[in-house]
């Protein structure tokens, strides 16, 4: 399969990302952009595409899939893709044409920490600290909004990941979560509002500490600058070429499966958020 005709269904700040990279690509051809905040937007029965985009908000994602991959088309869907299995579980018919948009899993410095996590050893801490300058958007709040990308990033470099006993604090500028996986223990923070952004994951081992500072497009061992990503293709540039292979090969590893772990965790996460901040309030804290 050659060059792929793409549908790009949004037109905010992701859409226009999107649309940037689409319009020089030589693996896709972008032959149409749909706003679906427009009441009568054209219907997807006259679009020519074999593929979509959704860089919609999110609450419209679900309704949106639901209707491209109706028609057969390989879909790649902003994160967070639901904000709940329940909402999720509508495009499992559907799942084997299910992308999901957790592009940090196809950041260089996420592909080039897998390969050198083997010499940390067995991993005893996780630290993930994930800032921003930019608004997050109000329909899911920073918990959804920022922690899924840590969340994902660990399934791609923890094999059979699962979060354990969570507990969290959470509002609309800021999330904290203590967690663990089979003893190891996970400690999530972010937000809005810094003075400057800060996007770092800490992975303690008993032989070393590998450090992935996103921010300043880097990899760490043991505090020493092994890698830097600075100059390479953008996430989302590898994210594209994930999908056009996706489109091919009906394979990726953020596939459905993998948007379901991450929903099924940011759910309990949020259910433990809830039972958390009750206790503390019943307490008088």
């Amino acid at each position: 399969m050659g060059t792929l005709k793409v549908c790009l269904i949004g037109c905010g700040r992701w859409g226009s990302n999107y649309r940037r990279l689409l319009s020089k690509s030589c693996s896709f051809e972008l032959t149409s952009v749909i706003d679906p905040t427009q009441a009568n937007f054209r219907p997807l029965s006259e679009v020519d595409a074999e593929a979509a985009i959704i860089a919609a908000p999110t609450p419209q994602h679900v309704l949106l899939a639901g209707q491209t991959l109706r028609m057969g088309w390989p879909t790649l869907i902003e994160k967070p893709v639901a904000t709940s299995l329940a909402s999720l579980r509508g495009l499992k018919p559907y799942a084997e044409l299910v992308f999901a948009g957790h592009l940090l899993t196809y950041d260089e410095l996420t592909l080039l920490a897998l390969k050198t996590m083997p010499e940390i050893g067995s991993v005893v801490e996780i630290e993930c600290e994930r800032f921003t300058q930019n608004p997050v958007a109000r329909q899911e709040g920073p918990l959804w909004n920022l922690a899924c990308h840590d969340l994902s990033i660990l399934d791609r470099l923890l094999p059979n990941l699962i979060i354990e006993n969570p507990k969290a604090l959470s509002d609309s500028k800021y999330y904290e979560v203590d967690a663990s996986c089979r003893g190891i223990a996970i400690m999530l923070r972010g937000g809005r509002g810094q003075s400057k952004s800060l996007r770092q994951t800490t992975i303690r081992g008993e032989n070393g500490t590998l450090t992935i500072e996103e921010s300043n497009s880097r990899l760490l061992l043991n505090d020493r600058v092994i890698a830097s990503a600075e100059g390479s293709q953008s996430p989302l540039e590898n994210q594209l070429q994930a999908f056009h292979q996706f489109c091919q090969t009906g394979s990726a590893f953020t596939d459905f499966s993998h948007t379901w772990r991450i929903t099924r965790w940011l759910e309990e996460i949020t259910s433990q958020q809830t039972q958390f901040l009750s206790r503390r309030l019943m307490a008088g804290l």
